[in-house]
């Protein structure tokens, strides 16, 4: 039997999981330099795990703190769909054979 990673097209898994965490900084990055907006700082995607900020100006409100099932959750849909595209692009380099 196969170890997971030999099946799994490396480059794929890395470039999958990159576009997940690119997704997870580009919500903060949408939401930090937005003043017309309630001015909360949000990170996560699909799922916000942590938002801070509001209407407490001068100082920073954790409002929201720190969810670690929805991180865990976010990171499960990450690490999964980097597995699946991953295997997807080794199937399409190195098609199984059949007699």
């Amino acid at each position: 039997m196969k170890s997971l990673m030999k099946s799994v097209s490396l480059p794929a898994f890395v470039l999958t999981l990159a576009t997940f965490i690119g997704l997870n900084v580009a919500t903060h990055l949408r939401t930090v330099y937005a003043p017309a907006v309630d001015g909360f700082h949000a990170i996560g995607m699909p799922f916000v795990f942590h938002r801070c900020g509001g209407d407490c100006h001068p100082q920073v409100c954790d409002a929201f703190p720190f969810h670690p099932g929805a991180f865990a959750a976010d990171a499960v849909i990450a690490i999964g769909a980097a597995l699946a595209m991953g295997w997807f692009v080794a199937r399409l380099r190195h098609p199984r054979r059949t007699r």
